[in-house]
């Protein structure tokens, strides 16, 4: 009989932790594992149908004063044996719950290294609570890496519970086509890359500042942006590059299924984020030899320290010298096939991933 894994997610769009689930679900399936999703906002998302073309389910349980009573009464209906949520530290609610149900292992996978502010009375009441609700109801606390788990507790690693894991990308060929950006732009010069969804968080704004800076150096530069749009924070950044002068070589993507062909030829890839967990976004840039500048943050530390191809820095320098970084990162773009040997030989491999989870989930 097949073991019925119960993932929680918010939403199910297009981020790393969600493309990264869908992937182990491919491998995973076949070694006896069935994939049931619960989606705490109630509301469709683009990968829904993916899921389920995959042969995954899709619970829609909202939070709201009924969802306690609804989710023990999902898992008892569904039986599921493994219960995997995704949530940050609301992750304490759902091993709770878990634990009620009856679920034998109860997992809490923490995804950043940071959050929003956590000021209030009532804010860090209901964090200690929701602490003290994954020390005691979960069997394991995974992080993608040191830092996730460190944000939550400093003390990690003397608690037997917590293991990171870190996240794995299946490394892919992509075929090179001169006239990729055709349809695009012309290109004339260096392409500068990000992939993320428009979010406060990503930093997009200051990414305009720095591309502005990196004309300066390389006027034929272009920047392309793939990833979710937001249109707030779009027109913003259109208005900072018009105020710049930089407008008419920025460029939006949109988002993509298969974002890897964009970063493979792409000359370099820039990702000042104010904070991450374990970017998905910097690993499939670094899977096909892409180079990174990215901000110096747990995760990305991590990650560079295996990876040459990703360089940090701290926000706190300015875009002068986030430019002049990013212009000394393009003498290295010929050097992709060593990048992805990097790669090949690093933790962040699937194979690895699928694992370390198999272990966990047999346990």
């Amino acid at each position: 009989m097949n073991r019925r894994v119960l993932h929680v997610f918010g939403i199910m769009n297009r981020g790393g932790a969600e493309l990264r689930t869908l992937d182990l679900m491919r491998k995973m399936q076949p070694m006896g594992y069935e994939f049931h999703f619960c989606v705490l906002s109630g509301q469709a998302g683009v990968l829904d149908e993916p899921i389920r073309a995959m042969g995954g389910r899709v619970h829609y349980c909202p939070l709201n004063r009924t969802f306690p009573w609804r989710f023990v009464r999902l898992l008892k209906s569904e039986q599921i044996h493994i219960l995997h949520s995704h949530v940050a530290l609301p992750s304490g609610l759902m091993v709770l719950l878990g634990r009620l149900a009856g679920v034998r292992l109860r997992i809490a996978h923490l995804r950043s290294s940071g959050q929003g502010s956590n000021d209030g009375l009532g804010r860090r009441l209901r964090d200690w609570i929701l602490r003290l609700s994954l020390a005691c109801n979960s069997n394991k606390i995974l992080g993608v890496c040191p830092g996730a788990l460190q944000h939550v507790w400093p003390d990690w690693q003397d608690n037997a519970k917590c293991q990171v894991v870190f996240n794995g990308l299946e490394q892919r060929n992509v075929s090179l086509g001169d006239d990729f950006w055709q349809p695009l732009f012309e290109r004339t010069g260096p392409v500068v890359i990000n992939l993320a969804r428009m979010d406060d968080v990503k930093n997009h704004l200051r990414q305009v500042d720095v591309f502005a800076e990196f004309c300066r150096l390389h006027a034929t530069a272009s920047m392309v942006f793939v990833g979710k749009e937001n249109p707030q924070i779009k027109e913003a950044m259109l208005d900072r590059a018009r105020h710049l002068e930089c407008l008419e070589s920025l460029f939006f993507a949109g988002e993509q299924a298969d974002p890897l062909p964009y970063l493979a030829h792409a000359d370099v890839m820039l990702f000042p984020s104010k904070w991450e967990g374990l970017p998905g976004a910097v690993l499939e840039a670094a899977s096909v030899g892409t180079p990174v500048l990215a901000s110096h943050l747990p995760g990305t530390e991590d990650i560079a320290a295996q990876l040459p191809a990703v360089q940090l820095l701290d926000l706190s320098q300015d875009n002068r010298v986030w430019a002049q970084k990013l212009a000394a990162l393009l003498t290295t773009s010929t050097q992709r096939a060593s990048h992805q040997a990097s790669f090949g030989r690093s933790h962040f491999l699937l194979s690895r991933t699928v694992a370390q989870l198999h272990a966990i989930y047999s346990s």
